[in-house]
């Protein structure tokens, strides 16, 4: 697992070594560049990268937007331990689906 704090170093990860990355979880809000953007930015990069958004403002992002934006979930917060784990397992089975 690797943790990022900051987008842009963020990117010049998965730039770097794309191959090492199976899934980004990302927070909408962010010093320096918002989550969708980050996002967006990484899927440029990485197109079939499976990406959760995360935010506690539920008006701002929605399900449809997410989709549209090209990532795999919303998960809103807050949220428990066992709905993150549910949320990653659907995904990266979506992911690996994808794949075949």
């Amino acid at each position: 697992m690797t943790t990022q704090t900051n987008p842009l170093e963020a990117i010049t990860a998965v730039r770097d070594q794309p191959a090492k990355f199976n899934l980004v979880i990302t927070d909408l809000t962010m010093s320096g560049m918002d989550g969708a953007k980050l996002g967006v930015q990484l899927l440029q990069l990485q197109p079939n990268l499976p990406i959760i958004i995360t935010t506690g403002y539920s008006g701002v992002m929605t399900p449809t937007k997410v989709r549209e934006l090209g990532f795999r979930e919303l998960l809103s917060k807050p949220s428990t331990p066992r709905t993150l784990g549910e949320t990653v397992h659907r995904v990266l089975q979506q992911a690996a689906s994808a794949k075949k």
